[in-house]
């Protein structure tokens, strides 16, 4: 807890802002102290000339060199709070050129204040010597550029708006500092390189509302409604528009709402947060109509008992190069990771590409683990293709393990589930099929397609569900699944089929699989052109397949089975 001194009005008036801004709410004391010892000493010995305290104000000596508030690439460096850095210019050279405009921008705004001498503020709900305001808010207004605020433990019920570039807002530790929003937006940001960390805040709309906001870092707060005196947020944090910001190691619970919200939003960073018990989705990722939300990254999250754990709907807009990656998804009421793809209006299209959804424990969930659903009524298209399912856990699931579902409707519609890869997962003991691959195409007036195809499902281990291990099949006239690939994969003990290929399907590849089963192997039905080899069922290598309705002239080839 930090010790409010009668001489801490010195510290403020010669602590230069580097010391401030390297200062975190946990060393907040010893900094303090340190400050204080270190120039009431000096002010003692010229106390009786005013004068010369200024000059230890204004003096900077060799010994205190490394002091230097900000470097050229660098605007806050604290502890714990991840670094925010002006873009270098091998980085600004990739860049469109009016994002290359606004990042040199940043920088010349960086540079002027690295030849200013930045100032900090202290904040207390309680005043006293030292102290320069009782609110928050206060003090964002009259920070300039490259601002440091210190608040205190206290209970601050405020609503603060933060229009200024670069500023470090430090609390006293989340069990210590509180913000009461007061049912409205909390904390909101609207400009560039802001750092909050060290608060809880309670009984908000929206914990942290982030619009066009950029390059900021919201860490190490916690986000959680008061259940035991029924105080609630509704968001947690939510991004509107707001692109290269770093969430990170918050704690985010019992809100009534989503976890993180984000819309429109791109290139940000959320990673070691802990959100649990959301009535809403722990994440919710949305794409408006032309909107898009690209390269962001999910990492190292725990998401349990969520509504859904994380939750991306793409709604005639773009969702990208993605990373969801090493996360705990479990125990949520609802889906591990849905991704819904939907474009309804003409002429419009909507797409989920070249995303990485890789590494995650996905387990115990109330519904499938991860289930993508791509949509398209009328004319256009919706896509998910060229996506990497890898290295994923998927187990004691209420669902299936991994769903793939495509559909077309009305007049002229085409979605596309293509050349997805599914591979190295680790899928068990959920209530339904291991991986389930499925198109149905039912437009009335010329209908363009319905496509499953090029997928690879590859080196996964998929034992001891309740339906099929692998299921890839289609309905409707002009619903396609071709060209897929299963190989090397290991199927035990799934209560149906080990590998179901089923209607609409065509010239697709199974090889090097091995199948231990009660029921049917590898079952191929109406099948039409597929090539088999080196499959293993029951250690027999043939003697299980079954195939109903082939086409004669399009028969089965088996190859290399003896």
């Amino acid at each position: 807890m930090i010790q409010k001194k009668s001489n801490r009005k010195i510290a403020t008036i010669v602590i230069t802002a580097m010391l401030a801004i390297s200062a975190f709410p946990m060393l907040m004391t010893a900094t303090l102290d340190e400050a204080n010892a270190k120039f009431t000493a000096a002010v003692n010995t010229t106390e009786e000339d005013a004068t010369a305290t200024q000059n230890v104000t204004n003096a900077t000596s060799e010994e205190d060199t490394d002091k230097e508030v900000f470097p050229k690439n660098q605007t806050v460096n604290t502890s714990d709070a991840t670094n925010i850095t002006t873009p270098s210019e091998n980085e600004t050279s990739e860049l469109e050129e009016p994002e290359a405009i606004e990042e040199e921008a940043l920088k010349n705004e960086t540079s002027k204040i690295t030849a200013n001498a930045s100032k900090t503020w202290y904040v207390d709900d309680d005043g006293g010597a030292g102290i320069n305001f009782t609110k928050i808010q206060d003090a964002i207004d009259n920070a300039s550029s490259g601002d440091t605020i210190f608040v205190f433990e206290g209970y601050y019920k405020e609503n603060l708006k933060i229009n200024k570039f670069n500023l470090t807002i430090i609390g006293n530790g989340s069990a210590n500092t509180t913000i009461d929003g007061n049912g409205g937006k909390c904390v909101q940001i609207t400009n560039k390189s802001i750092t909050f960390t060290g608060f809880k805040v309670v009984n908000s709309d929206h914990g942290f509302y982030l619009s066009s906001a950029k390059w900021c870092t919201i860490t190490n707060n916690d986000i959680s409604s008061d259940v035991f005196h029924d105080i609630y947020n509704n968001y947690g944090i939510y991004l509107l528009k707001s692109d290269k910001n770093t969430i990170t190691n918050n704690t985010i619970g019992f809100n009534k709402k989503d976890g993180i919200y984000s819309q429109d939003s791109s290139s940000n960073e959320i990673t070691g947060n802990e959100i649990s018990s959301n009535k809403g989705n722990g994440f919710y990722f949305y794409t408006t109509s032309g909107g898009t939300s690209n390269k962001n990254t999910v990492e190292n999250n725990t998401l349990s008992s969520n509504g859904k754990g994380i939750y991306i709907y793409v709604y005639q807009g773009n969702s990208n190069e993605n990373r969801i990656t090493n996360n705990s998804i479990n125990s949520n009421e609802g889906i591990g990771i849905y991704i819904h793809v939907k474009s309804d209006k003409r002429d419009t299209s909507s797409s989920f590409n070249e995303n990485q959804i890789e590494g995650n424990t996905i387990n115990s969930n109330k519904g499938t683990g991860i289930y993508a659903k791509i949509y398209k009524y009328e004319r256009g298209s919706s896509n998910f293709n060229k996506n990497r399912m890898n290295d994923n856990e998927i187990k004691m699931n209420t669902g299936q393990g991994i769903y793939l579902y495509a559909e077309g409707v009305d007049r002229r519609p085409t979605t596309n589930c293509n050349e997805n890869r599914i591979e190295g997962n680790e899928i068990e003991s959920n209530t339904g099929n291991g991986i389930l691959i499925y198109g149905y195409e039912h437009g009335y007036s010329d209908p363009r397609g319905c496509y499953q195809n090029s997928n690879k499902i590859r080196s996964n281990t998929i034992n001891s569900n309740t339906g099929n291990g692998i299921k890839i099949y289609g309905s409707g006239d002009k619903s396609y699944c071709k060209y897929n690939k299963v190989e090397d994969n290991e199927l035990s003990y799934n209560d149906k089929t080990g590998i179901h290929i089923g209607d609409k399907s065509f010239e697709n590849s199974l090889k090097n699989n091995t199948v231990n089963t009660h029921g049917y192997g590898i079952w191929l039905n109406r099948a039409e052109h597929y090539i088999t080899s080196d499959n293993t069922v029951n250690g027999e290598p043939i003697y299980h397949f079954y195939k109903v309705q082939a086409y004669e002239e399009e028969p089965v080839i088996v190859e290399n089975l003896v």
